[in-house]
């Protein structure tokens, strides 16, 4: 009846001069939601990122 929901984020970490990569799958089972993510890069500075 419902579809996974999918969120995909990138955003700049606390000093502006490093950045995050996060994502995020959830689902509604019997009036729950279920709700599974995680960091797939996190801190990178800007010159890790052209590497």
């Amino acid at each position: 009846m419902y579809q996974i929901e999918r969120l995909i984020e990138v955003y700049l970490e606390g000093d502006e001069k490093t950045w995050t990569l996060h994502i995020c799958a959830y689902d509604y089972q019997n009036s729950k939601r279920l709700r599974k993510k995680k960091d797939i890069l996190k801190a990178i500075s800007f010159e890790e990122m052209d590497a």
